[in-house]
Protein backbone atom coordinates (compact mmCIF):
# COMPACT_ATOMS: atom_id res chain seq x y z
CA UNK A 1 0.00 0.00 0.00
CA UNK A 2 1.57 3.29 -1.07
CA UNK A 3 1.34 5.88 1.34
CA UNK A 4 2.95 9.43 1.51
CA UNK A 5 4.29 8.73 4.80
CA UNK A 6 5.95 5.67 3.16
CA UNK A 7 7.09 7.64 0.24
CA UNK A 8 8.86 10.13 2.63
CA UNK A 9 11.10 7.27 4.28
CA UNK A 10 11.85 6.36 0.97
CA UNK A 11 13.24 9.90 0.14
CA UNK A 12 14.97 10.02 3.73
CA UNK A 13 16.79 6.75 3.33
CA UNK A 14 17.62 7.90 -0.02
CA UNK A 15 19.30 11.07 0.53
CA UNK A 16 21.31 9.35 4.00
CA UNK A 17 22.42 6.65 1.32
CA UNK A 18 23.85 9.10 -1.12
CA UNK A 19 25.52 11.66 1.21
CA UNK A 20 26.93 8.63 3.11
CA UNK A 21 24.55 9.50 5.88
CA UNK A 22 24.38 7.70 9.53
CA UNK A 23 21.05 7.03 9.72
CA UNK A 24 20.03 4.38 7.27
CA UNK A 25 17.92 2.67 10.04
CA UNK A 26 15.10 5.64 9.06
CA UNK A 27 13.89 3.11 6.30
CA UNK A 28 13.11 0.37 9.15
CA UNK A 29 11.03 3.10 10.96
CA UNK A 30 9.25 3.23 7.50
CA UNK A 31 8.38 -0.17 7.44
CA UNK A 32 7.27 -0.10 11.67
CA UNK A 33 4.58 2.65 10.19
CA UNK A 34 3.69 0.84 7.14
CA UNK A 35 4.74 -2.97 7.25
CA UNK A 36 3.20 -3.36 3.53
CA UNK A 37 4.91 -0.42 1.71
CA UNK A 38 7.52 -2.81 -0.80
CA UNK A 39 9.79 -0.32 -1.51
CA UNK A 40 10.67 0.67 2.10
CA UNK A 41 10.93 -3.31 2.31
CA UNK A 42 13.45 -3.62 -0.42
CA UNK A 43 15.38 -0.75 1.07
CA UNK A 44 15.47 -2.75 4.75
CA UNK A 45 17.25 -5.33 2.33
CA UNK A 46 19.78 -3.06 1.05
CA UNK A 47 20.46 -1.52 4.81
CA UNK A 48 20.83 -5.24 5.32
CA UNK A 49 23.04 -6.15 2.73
CA UNK A 50 25.00 -3.06 3.86
CA UNK A 51 25.09 -4.54 7.02
CA UNK A 52 26.04 -7.86 6.25
CA UNK A 53 23.28 -9.20 7.52
CA UNK A 54 21.80 -11.76 4.56
CA UNK A 55 18.94 -13.64 6.82
CA UNK A 56 17.79 -10.37 8.03
CA UNK A 57 18.00 -9.07 3.96
CA UNK A 58 16.21 -12.05 2.84
CA UNK A 59 13.68 -11.93 4.57
CA UNK A 60 12.54 -8.08 3.87
CA UNK A 61 13.02 -9.12 0.01
CA UNK A 62 10.88 -11.81 0.54
CA UNK A 63 8.06 -9.90 2.08
CA UNK A 64 8.43 -7.73 -0.61
CA UNK A 65 7.97 -10.05 -3.14
CA UNK A 66 4.77 -11.29 -1.45
CA UNK A 67 3.35 -7.59 -1.50
CA UNK A 68 4.39 -6.76 -4.93
CA UNK A 69 1.05 -5.89 -6.86
CA UNK A 70 1.90 -6.17 -10.96
CA UNK A 71 0.93 -2.62 -12.06
CA UNK A 72 3.67 -1.10 -9.91
CA UNK A 73 6.45 -1.23 -12.72
CA UNK A 74 9.15 0.51 -10.16
CA UNK A 75 8.31 -2.36 -7.42
CA UNK A 76 8.79 -4.91 -9.60
CA UNK A 77 11.97 -3.77 -11.12
CA UNK A 78 13.56 -3.22 -7.51
CA UNK A 79 12.83 -6.54 -6.27
CA UNK A 80 13.79 -8.04 -9.55
CA UNK A 81 17.10 -6.07 -9.00
CA UNK A 82 17.52 -7.09 -5.79
CA UNK A 83 16.71 -11.06 -5.85
CA UNK A 84 19.13 -10.85 -8.92
CA UNK A 85 21.52 -9.44 -6.77
CA UNK A 86 21.10 -11.83 -3.76
CA UNK A 87 21.35 -14.58 -5.84
CA UNK A 88 24.94 -13.56 -7.45
CA UNK A 89 23.31 -12.58 -10.79
CA UNK A 90 25.39 -9.18 -10.66
CA UNK A 91 24.91 -8.42 -14.45
CA UNK A 92 21.21 -9.32 -14.38
CA UNK A 93 20.67 -6.87 -11.18
CA UNK A 94 22.87 -3.84 -12.78
CA UNK A 95 20.50 -4.04 -16.26
CA UNK A 96 17.16 -4.30 -13.87
CA UNK A 97 18.99 -0.74 -12.01
CA UNK A 98 19.28 0.52 -16.18
CA UNK A 99 15.63 -0.59 -16.63
CA UNK A 100 14.93 1.85 -13.75
CA UNK A 101 16.79 4.28 -14.84
CA UNK A 102 15.39 4.18 -18.45
CA UNK A 103 11.50 4.67 -16.83
CA UNK A 104 12.44 6.84 -13.97
CA UNK A 105 15.26 8.36 -14.56
CA UNK A 106 15.70 10.89 -11.35
CA UNK A 107 15.94 7.97 -9.36
CA UNK A 108 19.60 8.22 -7.70
CA UNK A 109 19.48 4.98 -5.88
CA UNK A 110 19.00 2.99 -8.72
CA UNK A 111 22.24 4.98 -10.58
CA UNK A 112 23.89 4.46 -7.09
CA UNK A 113 23.10 0.80 -7.06
CA UNK A 114 23.75 0.42 -10.77
CA UNK A 115 27.34 1.71 -10.23
CA UNK A 116 28.03 0.17 -7.05
CA UNK A 117 27.60 -3.46 -8.93
CA UNK A 118 29.55 -2.05 -12.30
CA UNK A 119 32.17 -1.63 -9.40
CA UNK A 120 31.46 -4.77 -7.61
CA UNK A 121 31.92 -6.64 -10.94
CA UNK A 122 35.39 -4.74 -11.70
CA UNK A 123 33.57 -3.32 -15.00
CA UNK A 124 34.76 0.40 -15.40
CA UNK A 125 32.91 1.71 -18.37
CA UNK A 126 29.38 0.22 -16.86
CA UNK A 127 30.06 2.69 -13.96
CA UNK A 128 30.17 5.27 -16.80
CA UNK A 129 27.71 3.59 -18.90
CA UNK A 130 24.66 4.43 -16.59
CA UNK A 131 24.79 7.49 -15.70
CA UNK A 132 24.94 7.91 -19.76
CA UNK A 133 21.53 6.48 -20.50
CA UNK A 134 20.03 9.04 -22.55
CA UNK A 135 17.71 9.33 -20.49
CA UNK A 136 19.20 10.49 -17.43
CA UNK A 137 21.15 12.81 -19.00
CA UNK A 138 18.29 15.02 -20.35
Amino acid sequence: MESSSSLAYVDKYVDEVMRYGQNWGVVLSGIAENEEHVLTNVLACDLYIALEDVCKAISYLTIARSLLKVENEKDRLYVEAWEAWMSGSLDVSYERFCEILVKFPDDMLALKRGQLLAFLSGKAQKMVDIAKIPQVVQ
